[in-house]
Parts: structure tokens; sequence; C-alpha cells
């Protein structure tokens, strides 16, 4: 079992609000269907901030959901994505 972070941010401001929520429900969505546990997610709400969302999550295949990020990102013009994934030990 993987576990995963992924992390948006529209600190470029590229996407107006509208374009921004629509980006997160989507990656959301995403995330949604294609993972069974789901850890985490929400985003930043002070204006003062960079719009940014993170969703932490775990899987054992992430390929397709890696794939289906990147085709999401490319749609609303975002140069990359965070996506950090490794094996949790507990001690």
């Amino acid at each position: 079992m993987k576990s995963v972070a992924l992390l948006i941010c529209n600190s470029d401001k590229k996407l107006n609000p509208q374009e921004w929520e629509e980006f997160t429900k989507q990656v959301e969505l995403a995330v949604q269907h294609h993972v069974k546990t789901i850890h985490f997610m929400g985003s930043s709400t002070l204006p003062d901030f960079a719009d940014r969302a993170s969703y932490v999550f775990e899987s054992d295949e992430t390929k397709e959901l890696k794939e289906l990020i990147v085709l999401i990102r490319q749609k609303y013009r975002q140069d990359a994505v965070a996506w950090l994934e490794c094996d949790v030990e507990l001690i």
C-alpha cells in the first residue's frame, strides 16, 4: 500500500476563482473515484495566500490516477502538481 500526498496550487494566478474551483473539484472527484482510503482533503482559505489544495490518501495502484491528474492539470493550464508517494512504516 502506497501513501500519497497530492498538492496543487494556483500561485501563478493562471486560473480565475471559478476555474480554480472547477480544477479542485475535478482533482477531488478523480481521487475519490480511484482511492479507497482518503486521510485528508483540504484547501487554503485565507485571501492572502495563493490558492492551494492538498489530498492525502492510500492506494495499491497509482498509475491510472497519476495519468488522470496529469490530464486534468493540462486542461487547466497548470505547469505541475506535486505528487509525493512512499511506503509508510509505523514504528
